[in-house]
């Protein structure tokens, strides 16, 4: 039985690197203004070949977004990314817009095309018509419960499909949505939403516009459109019956620590699964218990039951935070067993940290017993972002290596 593909998110070439070195099979960025993220969240084209070469020294795939929603006077500027891309040779381009395929067809585009989410493909005939247009691909719509995929797979043999299984939802249908834009200009379907769904709000009354409404419920609190993260782990007996080509993971904007957490523990279930299902049910609960680790909201399972009325969070809208990433892995002295870090947070002498070993899959505490200040030679008690340090350590850890702590 072949397994599927853990496909992983990658802002930036730092987190392309740390989703391969953990167990991503393949990878998606954002090309640079046509994609449905952020612009610190894309990759400019002049560092999409180095992003390829990453792919490609580690075996792996690595897939292009262009899922914006364009309009005409942004053609000309889409068609010279497109041939762009054309000689360098991604894996696949995500398209949500129609219009953008018909561009990429126009140019002898040579790209597998994977259909976006933001497309909303819910059922088998959408399906049939995108797979008659050149699509290989469909990322269905988050909203589909188990039942109807199952209806959908047993509908279509040829088309590959793919599903989200973790990441942040939002309150609009399979990310379309205008609030951010029509509130501060910033458009979702640009890749700028400001999250306003998030907010708190109230209502004003139209007779009396000083009377005021807040959406609360009955304790007071009012985060009434806010939703809660999605997490299939624990659906995955029912989703591996489906057989999938791909399992897709939310999350250009979040940090390499994230990204490392995510991928080797969606790489371990997996793998155990495939194993046996037994073991991988025994394992579940670490599994669970290590994805509470990362930043995220309470998690929920969405639609996948059919309706589920535990999807959205009015309590609160923040992330829930338990650890950060204090540093990454530089080398280790194996004559002197010193271990040399990169910090990027706070790193005291006297605490624990735990350092994820990608070769290993493994986590491993250690105490900090004292710090070298490698640039000034001297000893100190705590190292900040860009200090390059060297701590004791008897146990050997690879390049690249991520450093966590608790936080307090």
């Amino acid at each position: 039985m072949t397994k599927p593909e853990l496909l992983i998110p990658a802002g930036n070439l730092e987190k392309l690197e740390t989703a391969y070195l953990y167990g991503a099979d393949a990878c998606y960025m954002g090309a640079q203004g046509f994609s449905l993220r952020a612009e610190k969240s894309e990759i400019k084209f002049n560092e999409t070949k180095k992003a390829i070469a990453l792919a490609r020294k580690y075996h792996k795939k690595i897939y292009i977004a262009l899922n914006s929603f364009i309009y005409d006077d942004e053609i000309k500027k889409l068609e010279k990314i497109i041939q762009k891309l054309n000689e360098i040779k991604p894996d696949a381009l995500i398209i949500a817009d129609p219009g953008v395929i018909n561009i990429a067809q126009r140019l002898k585009n040579k790209i597998p095309i994977h259909l976006s989410t933001q497309a909303n493909t819910l059922n088998s005939e959408s399906i049939k018509f995108w797979a008659k247009n050149g699509v290989q691909r469909i990322v269905l719509a988050r909203e589909l419960s188990y039942a109807q995929l199952k209806k959908i797979k047993k509908a279509i043999s040829n088309t590959e499909i793919e599903i989200f299984i973790h990441g942040a939802l939002c309150i609009s249908y399979s990310g379309r949505c205008y609030l951010s834009k029509y509130l501060v200009d910033k458009d979702a379907n640009r890749g700028e939403c400001t999250q306003p769904c998030r907010w708190e709000w109230e209502a004003n009354e139209t007779i009396k516009p000083e009377r005021k409404l807040k959406f609360e419920e009955e304790d007071g609190v009012n985060y009434v459109l806010n939703s809660k993260d999605l997490c299939l782990l624990k659906k995955f007996p029912e989703i591996f019956k489906l057989k999938p080509t791909s399992l897709k993971i939310e999350g250009r904007m979040k940090s390499a620590y994230y990204v490392s957490i995510i991928s080797m523990v969606y790489r371990q279930a997996i793998d155990d699964y495939y194993k046996s299902p037994t073991l991988f049910k025994k394992n579940l609960k670490q599994y669970q218990n290590e994805l509470r680790n990362i930043s995220h909201r309470d998690y929920t399972i969405n639609f996948w039951d059919g309706y589920n009325d535990n999807t959205m969070n009015p309590e609160s809208s923040g992330y829930i935070k338990k650890y950060r990433m204090v540093g990454i892995v530089e080398k280790y002295d194996q004559k002197n067993n010193e271990l040399y870090i990169k910090a990027r947070n706070e790193i005291k002498k006297g605490q624990f940290i735990e350092i994820l070993d990608h070769q290993n899959k493994s986590i491993t505490k250690i105490k900090v017993k004292n710090i070298l200040d490698i640039n000034k030679n001297e000893q100190i008690d705590s190292a900040h972002n860009s200090y390059y340090i060297k701590i004791p350590c008897a146990q050997e850890f690879p390049p690249k290596a991520i450093i966590r702590a608790k936080i307090k």
